[in-house]
């Protein structure tokens, strides 16, 4: 994944807190709760925890841990709109009809991810509808990377 020495390890006497958070194919890697590494094995799906250590500068190496915990990851995610107008689409795709208009400072829960990676399935806040915005130039930010979110189909 990386080389190097890490700032946010900690000294011998004071334990360190590794996590790593998987969606599909998506992994991120926290030491003491700092993004240190991402991954994407895009053959790698779904499937059950596995958890295997090594150093590779001392192979006779001890490596401890006190807990392993496995939990489903609860994702916390909003994006915020950053352009005077955006269609929400039905679908997908510009074909698509529009229903709804989000504007510059508007906040939306997502829901999912395209396929191609290029529109964002979302909740349209004060309904119960659901639409797709495009996931482009700047339109939209989310606090967390949109790679976490589910591939959903229309």
């Amino acid at each position: 994944m990386t080389e190097g020495t890490e700032d946010s390890i900690h000294d011998l006497d004071v334990d360190d807190t590794l996590r790593v958070d998987a969606q599909g194919p998506n992994f991120f890697f926290h030491i003491n709760d700092r993004l240190v590494a991402q991954v994407t094995d895009p053959d790698y799906p779904s499937g059950e925890v596995g958890f295997y250590v090594e150093s590779v500068d001392a192979p006779n190496a001890h490596i401890h841990f006190d807990t392993l915990t496995i939990r489903n990851v609860e994702l916390s995610m909003m994006c915020d709109i950053n352009t005077m107008a955006l269609y929400v689409q039905s679908g997908p795709g510009k074909t698509y009809s529009s229903f709804a208009v989000l504007s510059n400072g508007d906040t939306v829960p997502p829901l999912g991810l395209s396929p191609d990676g290029e529109w964002i399935k979302v909740k349209v806040e004060g309904s119960e509808n659901e639409g797709w915005v495009f996931n482009s130039e700047g339109f939209v930010s989310c606090n967390a990377p949109v790679d976490l979110l589910p591939t959903v189909s229309p």
